[in-house]
């Protein structure tokens, strides 16, 4: 999740179950929409906590899942 304005928030909350219910990886970054929000996840980890998201779902907390992802998709 980036983009978490108002409006945006809903959809996650709809998506994000699904991507766990169907194992879909997610990577998580900031909001670079506003600079002051560059490197701040705060807004998407409590998100993610409050649903109960799956962490071997998210592949940029660590750097092999991405490497065997991305092996995995060539």
């Amino acid at each position: 999740p980036s983009s978490l304005r108002p409006g945006c928030l809903e959809n996650y909350r709809i998506m994000l179950p699904l991507c766990m219910e169907y194992g879909v990886p997610v990577i998580v970054d900031s909001d670079a929409h506003d600079p002051t929000a560059v490197g701040n996840f705060s807004l998407a980890t409590a998100l993610l906590d409050e649903i109960g998201f799956d962490e071997e779902l998210i592949l940029n907390n660590d750097l092999q899942k991405v490497k065997k992802f991305l092996l995995e998709r060539n």
